[in-house]
């Protein structure tokens, strides 16, 4: 490192003190990984001006670590099974439970950012019999609300296993309060024209043979033109559903055709509901598990999850990313993927690329990581994301946040050993950086640092990378945090960093 930084600062002689740290970064930060004499890994170097500044993780800022600041505090016992997030902030939540913060709220709810309940919203009966639980939430672009599962309400306020709210959380009236769903609805999506697509353990729909997949109009009546002719299905039916920019739908499960094709593990359908029989083969996921969660990439490649050892003859156990036609992809490989026995229930796709995948698994590719895990674009785990020693029961779903965080929702009480009974929310990637310094009259620097929300920092100044000087200490807030240094004029080098106070 001493080699690097003499090169640099001879560099300035000749060429601007900008040029130098933007043209030295790279070989720094390989230096700084190499030798761990800054900080500890993982470590992000900015370049600014003539200084730059660093920033590395810690237990507070683990991706992956429990956000201490949320806690629902759902009733003992509860569990949950969906989540989103709606435009403003808030978060629905669906599940098998009675109150939230004390307050009775039967298998919906609706959440502040801070995880606090929503008054506002109740959806009273409309999933409160007996037995029943909401697995599947669709936030449509006007803000109404689908859900999806296995329930009924007491006093017949909306259709069984499936019913959509107005904003407040009441019935909407405009939804065929007699349309009949006669199983389970594991998942439901909306279409660009209004019309919804519901995937499940059903066979008939206001009796009419639909089983596994059924297309409804914007009104909640059956689209009697959508047949996907699905003679038979295994398990669950219909466990996953993703629309594609052309119209197709990609469902995940386990079917037999009327036509006598087949599909274990995903199948493609055309805009009618006819299988599209240029997609996958008939026997891709192998005789030992099924596949449970499907999503799919911009470029339309999609990620299969489930208890499966093996897909289309590809090892790989739980998880499985396939091509356009349907073959998986060889530059997406697991290894062993997740441990024998376990199942990848719940997927979530960030917008760099990764995945996250939840379940009931303890290890991934032979790494431990109990039922959480994030996974690189090639298929390799994610060693920075970590959620310690992980939920203590299965995970359900998921749902990213704006700033990056991931709510959870599933059947444990406890994650990293914080209780959070249902739902908890994840640390995300650091998002503190610094903007482009500014030199004011006198020679002082003055930059904005943009920190993580209630993460403390301690700001740091050096001339030679080995020496800190404190300049100020803080709670990053939402908002920027300016610096100003006052001795940079009496300096001819300068430094800075972002540290985590001890």
């Amino acid at each position: 490192m001493k080699t690097i930084l003499q090169s640099c600062l001879k560099k300035t002689r000749t060429r601007s003190p900008r040029h130098c740290a933007l043209a030295s970064v790279v070989s720094l930060c390989d230096e700084l990984r190499s030798h761990h004499r800054i900080m500890k890994l993982p470590l992000s170097i900015f370049a600014a001006g003539i200084g730059l500044i660093a920033t590395t993780l810690s237990s507070r800022a683990q991706p992956g670590a429990v956000d201490t600041n949320f806690n629902a505090s759902l009733n003992s016992g509860a569990q949950a099974y969906a989540v989103a997030v709606q435009t403003n902030g808030q978060i629905l939540i669906g599940g098998l439970f009675r109150s939230v913060g004390g307050v009775t709220r039967t298998n919906v709810a609706r959440l502040n950012p801070n995880g606090s309940l929503d008054a506002s919203f109740n959806g009273g009966t409309v999933a409160d019999y007996a037995g029943s639980y909401v697995s599947a939430i669709e936030v449509q672009p006007d803000g109404k609300i689908l859900l999806g599962g296995s329930f009924a309400s007491s006093t017949f306020a909306t259709p069984y296993n499936i019913a959509r709210l107005n904003t407040n959380g009441t019935p909407d009236a405009g939804f065929d309060v007699n349309l009949y769903v006669d199983n389970a609805v594991n998942v439901v999506r909306v279409l660009t024209n209004g019309q919804i697509v519901i995937g499940g353990a059903f066979v008939y729909v206001d009796g009419l043979l639909r089983r596994s997949v059924a297309r409804l109009n914007a009104n909640g009546t059956l689209d009697s033109s959508f047949d996907a002719c699905v003679a038979a299905s295994s398990g669950a039916g219909a466990t996953g559903l993703s629309v594609l920019s052309n119209g197709q739908l990609l469902v995940s499960g386990t079917f037999s055709f009327s036509t006598g094709t087949s599909r274990d593990g995903v199948a493609r359908l055309n805009s009618n509901g006819d299988l599209d029989n240029t997609y996958a083969a008939p026997l891709d996921v192998d005789l030992t598990g099924s596949a449970y969660s499907l999503i799919c990439r911009s470029n339309g490649t999609a990620l299969l999850g489930g208890s499966f050892g093996a897909f289309h003859g590809t090892p790989g156990r739980g998880l499985v990313q396939v091509t356009t036609n349907g073959i998986p992809d060889s530059g997406f490989t697991v290894g062993s993927g997740i441990n024998a026995g376990g199942t990848n229930f719940a997927m979530l796709l960030q917008p760099d690329g990764k995945v996250i995948i939840g379940g009931d698994f303890t290890n991934y590719n032979g790494v431990a990581r109990s039922r959480v895990a994030r996974i690189n674009s090639d298929g390799s785990l994610d060693p920075l994301f970590s959620a310690g020693s992980g939920a203590n029961d299965a995970v359900s779903a998921f749902a990213l946040q704006s700033d990056g965080k991931i709510l959870v929702a599933g059947k444990f009480s406890s994650v990293n050993g914080v209780s959070r009974i249902g739902i908890v929310r994840l640390k995300g990637d650091p998002k503190s950086h610094l903007d482009s310094p500014t030199r004011l009259g006198g020679g002082q620097f003055q930059f904005k640092f943009h920190g993580d929300d209630q993460i403390p920092y301690a700001i740091q100044a050096s001339s030679n990378l080995l020496n800190w000087d404190a300049i100020t200490n803080f709670t990053s807030g939402t908002n920027a945090v300016t610096i100003l240094d006052t001795n940079a004029p009496s300096i001819s080098r300068r430094f800075y960093r972002a540290a985590y106070p001890p």
